[in-house]
């Protein structure tokens, strides 16, 4: 952050109403970009994305929290996907061996998490310590 930032000390107090933070140089970067997004008159749904791409990322953050040291894939694709199709049936094949191969897998699935082929592959690897979100697919 620049030095010759009038919002500097305001930032500063803020951070300290919240408690502090030992990220606290990162924070005010992130509150600094926020505010430039002000500044330039950034399009409403250029800011309605960086807005939700935060929260995303922050609950990720939170969620994640526990496994941090656990090795992670992310798999996309259709729900919509027969389980009597090949392509279902290789999702769900490969959702099991990876899960042998000591990774998580993650997935977009959400109501409908159940119909996801790679995700019921390691499905009886989630366990009842495993955040409700992890468990369920909740949305947030």
């Amino acid at each position: 952050m620049s030095q010759s930032n009038p919002d500097q000390p305001l930032i500063e107090q803020l951070i300290q109403q919240h408690g502090g933070s030992d990220n606290a140089d990162l924070v005010e970067d992130i509150i600094e970009t926020a505010l430039r997004l002000a500044d330039d008159k950034a399009d409403r749904l250029d800011v309605k994305v960086i807005n939700s791409a935060l929260k995303e990322l922050r609950y990720a953050s939170k969620i994640f929290a526990p496994f941090r040291g656990q090795r992670k894939v992310t798999v996309f694709g259709s729900a919509r996907t027969k389980p009597e199709s090949p392509e279902y049936q290789q999702a769900v094949a490969f959702g099991k061996a990876i899960v042998e191969h000591g990774f998580m897998v993650i997935t977009g699935a959400g109501r409908d998490h159940g119909r996801c082929p790679t995700r019921r592959g390691p499905r009886q690897e989630l366990r009842p310590e495993h955040p409700p979100a992890l468990r369920a697919g909740a949305e947030h």
